[in-house]
């Protein structure tokens, strides 16, 4: 399954609330496995609020098939233990430059998707890249 790139529309707030010391900080998290311990910050909880009020708290997913659903959570579209530097950043600069969400809205059963258990596959292609 294919999923349209989310857009950034004029009124998106782009948000990046990293520091060296929260960098610091989460690279700590990372070195001792807990990093999983970061969503249970207020910065955390406060960028998550943001993005689910701006989402109008639909499930971005759904929203690209034509489906509306309430989300109930928010994912990293670049993963938060490779990419930690984004961990506080609502966008990311591609390799051409163009500039992507780094944080969606999504629901329960969507984000498993982005997440498969060990020996499944991804059902959900994020760009039209292949290799």
């Amino acid at each position: 399954m294919k999923i349209e790139q989310i857009k950034i529309t004029d009124n998106y707030a782009v948000i990046n609330w990293m520091t060296p010391v929260i960098l610091k900080k989460l690279k700590i998290l990372a070195e001792k496995g807990i990093i999983k311990q970061f969503y249970w910050t207020k910065i955390w909880k406060r960028l998550r609020k943001k993005i689910l009020e701006y989402d109008h708290k639909e499930c971005q997913v759904c929203k690209s098939r034509g489906k509306h659903t309430i989300a109930t959570m928010v994912h990293h579209i670049k993963h938060l233990e490779y990419y930690l530097e984004l961990g506080l950043s609502s966008t990311y600069i591609d390799g051409q430059g163009r500039e992507h969400r780094q944080v969606i809205s999504l629901r329960d059963d969507c984000h498993k998707e982005f997440h498969p258990k060990p020996n499944e596959k991804s059902k959900i292609i994020i760009t039209e890249e292949r290799w």
